[in-house]
């Protein structure tokens, strides 16, 4: 089992992955979306009234996944997670600070070198996917990444 991450410049780019990675038969639930909270073409519906006291906003909702909102990771930079990844942050969120995406990225298993890559991209507005796949679909996640072109793709 491996995770093949993918960073892309733009929700549409990144929309795209998504529903090819469904025609291939992909669980979306498997997938993992992580983006700022704060860019301008996300089209994301947060319900406030849900917030619990560590800055956790359930029911937000991402191209049909669904996903939490979490603030308080990276100096008041507010994300949304969705997917497998989404746990790993917001225990790495209660209150961590600056700092916190990095630790939750790592805890996902992401080595220290690419999260700091994502944290800085998420910061300028991208769009990480990743999916944790059987080595033996490996190459097809891959091919469908690279068919939407992101910037980086790394295996972990």
């Amino acid at each position: 089992m491996s995770t093949i991450s993918a960073i892309y410049e733009n929700h549409k780019s990144a929309s795209k992955a998504i529903n090819e990675l469904k025609t291939h038969g992909f669980n979306r639930d498997d997938l993992t979306v992580l983006t700022s909270e704060n860019s301008s073409d996300l089209n994301i519906q947060i319900q406030n009234d849900t917030k619990t006291s560590e800055g956790i906003a359930a029911g937000a909702i991402a191209g049909g996944l669904v996903g939490t909102a979490i603030s308080g990771l990276t100096g008041g930079l507010g994300l949304i997670a969705a997917g497998p990844i989404a746990a790993s942050l917001a225990g790495a969120g209660a209150g961590a600070g600056a700092g916190g995406l990095l630790g939750g990225l790592m805890g996902y298993g992401m080595p220290e070198t690419e999260a700091k890559l994502v944290e800085e991209k998420i910061g300028k507005g991208y769009v990480m996917l990743g999916m944790k796949v059987d080595n033996k679909r490996e190459d097809e996640v891959k091919k469908v990444f690279n068919n939407n072109k992101p910037s980086n793709i790394t295996v972990h």
